[in-house]
């Protein structure tokens, strides 16, 4: 009962550690709202667990992602409005509860390493899961763009977290924090439930006038969205992570770990490319839930300072399944090998998070869901 089997003797002391990375917020919109976080901090009773809280938002993700995917599995037609309406509901709530659950904890006086765990790992996997459902929001489909998009998040979260790791700084900045993510979410939402899906298919030059001699003009507006709205802002805030791991002496060999989520996406890329219409979307399942766990390896290792391999063997399977797909024909073997990939991707992703979770409540000798009897009011 003490975590180990997930964790060796060294990762065990250390996790026991106080230990809490500097964060620097300079955004905007945490700003605007940490008046009314603090106001509703005050509503939550003292005997809530903080993990709780983070659970609870994570949760409302959850359902409505399922939502999407139950209403539009194709992620390309419309999706019934309450589908849209539920999605901003879970978007701002769980933003809400993220941001109540640190203050709950230091109310409560029960910070620790698990509820650390907890509060990262819930916003990367939240945030995929939303994602997910602005590409069914803005009729993305299941090919290649709902890879970039899912990939580019990835990378993006995944970079942050190896930066927090080698600085110890958790930085995040004035338009590309997770913040300003959150609220392009609920705004997309919003618009297509005021203008409907139709308004995301058509061309950039249709809509804004002066923009017909822009290069790709002719492009769908869900594209723009994407590849600028997602792709650009995400990189520029990546190359600020780069610049402060490279200032901060740490050497050459950090940036060895920035490969595997890069041999990922373009192994998935090939698949999504090599697949045939409608057996696309295990792959990029596959590649999102394989991404999560790269990204729990870096938490983790800013928890336990367990070293990050250069390429994770359970990566493996997808990176070369991938890799071989133009080389593979037949429906039936692509369909075989994209549902086989994320069935072990699925298991790959749950035994990370819950066996992580599980591993650090034993270790701490803490409940998961509710506050030490100790602490209880």
């Amino acid at each position: 009962m003490n975590g180990r089997g997930f964790f060796d003797t060294e990762e065990l002391a250390q996790l026991k550690q106080p230990h809490r990375p500097h964060t620097v917020d300079l955004s905007l919109i945490s700003r605007l709202l940490e008046p009314f976080w603090k106001a509703t901090a005050t509503l939550v009773p003292p005997w809530v667990a903080p993990n709780a809280i983070t659970l609870s938002g994570l949760a409302l993700v959850v359902a409505s992602f399922g939502s999407m995917l139950i209403a539009n599995p194709t992620l390309t037609g419309p999706a019934p409005k309450m589908v849209h309406v539920f999605a901003i509901v879970a978007i701002f709530a769980f933003q809400t509860l993220d941001a109540l659950d640190g203050k709950q904890a230091r109310k409560t006086k029960s910070s620790s390493a698990l509820g650390n765990w907890c509060d990262h790992a819930c916003d990367v996997a939240a945030i995929q899961m939303a994602m997910t459902t602005v590409g069914g929001a803005i009729g993305l489909g299941t090919g290649g763009a709902l890879l970039f998009l899912l990939g580019s998040v990835i990378v993006n979260n995944y970079v942050i977290h190896w930066e927090t790791r080698h600085t110890g700084t958790l930085y995040m900045g004035n338009g590309t924090s997770i913040y300003e993510a959150q609220l392009m979410m609920m705004a997309i939402h919003a618009i297509t439930l005021g203008a409907g899906v139709e308004l995301w298919g058509r061309p950039l030059g249709s809509l804004v006038p002066f923009a017909a001699a822009v290069p790709f003009a002719s492009a769908p507006l869900r594209l723009w969205l994407v590849v600028v709205g997602v792709g650009a802002i995400g990189g520029v805030g990546m190359i600020g992570s780069l610049l402060r791991v490279a200032r901060s002496g740490r050497g050459g060999a950090v940036f060895l770990e920035l490969v595997n989520p890069f041999a990922l996406c373009l192994a998935a890329s090939v698949a999504v490319c090599s697949a045939g219409h409608g057996m696309t979307l295990p792959f990029v399942f596959s590649a999102s839930l394989l991404g999560l766990h790269l990204i729990a390896r870096q938490i983790l290792g800013q928890l336990v300072g367990s070293q990050v391999k250069v390429v994770d063997p359970k990566t493996v399977p997808l990176i070369a399944s991938g890799l071989a797909m133009p080389f593979l024909s037949g429906p039936s073997v692509v369909s075989a090998l994209g549902w086989a990939n994320l069935v072990v991707a699925l298991g790959v992703g749950l035994s990370t998070y819950l066996g992580a979770t599980f591993a650090i409540a034993r270790a701490l000798e803490l409940p998961i869901l509710t506050l030490p009897k100790r602490l209880l009011p």
